[in-house]
């Protein structure tokens, strides 16, 4: 089965408060605090917003607890952070966030005028993509336990240089065996 969330169940639930408890210790770890916010830093970079000192008023999208909202304060923009959650959005609220919090579907659209928001960013959707990235592609044919050929040369060329006795490779070398084998 997949593990995108959207494919799983529902955002009520498969976003409930158990996923809101884990969000809580999500943001209290140091580690994932930085690693959001050097991802918040990027996605304002990427937005490429004009260099004048002026405020920007920035739509964050999946916000989720807000964490990536603390950034776009720190550049001193102001944001509105949009979740489909509702244990979500109340974390951002004990968080005291400084955005606004809206909860809803992006699909749904907003409802606001055209130019009212000067940008966009999405950090759960870069997650999303980045980890997408790192599963093997469907038309690669691998082995019965999922390792690609590539894997277990690269993995017997380990071996060899620790120095271990391993078998030579050959046109067999990690083929699939028949189960009578």
């Amino acid at each position: 089965m997949s593990t995108r969330p959207e494919l799983q169940a529902p955002p009520e639930i498969f976003y409930n408060d158990s996923e809101a408890l884990k969000s809580l210790k999500y943001t209290s770890s140091s580690r994932i605090v930085e690693i959001q916010a050097k991802l918040s830093e990027r996605a304002l970079e990427l937005l490429a917003l004009p260099d004048d000192d002026v405020p920007r008023f920035l739509l964050y999208i999946g916000c989720g607890s807000g964490l990536s909202g603390e950034t776009i304060s720190e550049y001193g923009h102001q944001w509105i952070g949009l979740d489909i959650s509702s244990s979500m959005v109340n974390v951002a609220v004990e968080r005291e966030v400084e955005g606004d919090l809206l909860l809803g579907d992006m699909g749904q659209g907003l409802g606001l005028r055209a130019g009212v928001i000067d940008g966009a960013i999405s950090i759960s959707a870069v997650q999303v993509w980045v980890s997408s990235r790192n599963r093997p592609r469907k038309m690669q044919r691998t082995n019965k336990n999922g390792k690609r050929r590539e894997w277990v040369l690269r993995k017997k060329e380990q071996s060899r240089r620790k120095g271990n006795d391993v078998p030579a490779d050959s046109k067999y070398t990690a083929r699939k065996r028949k189960s009578r084998f």
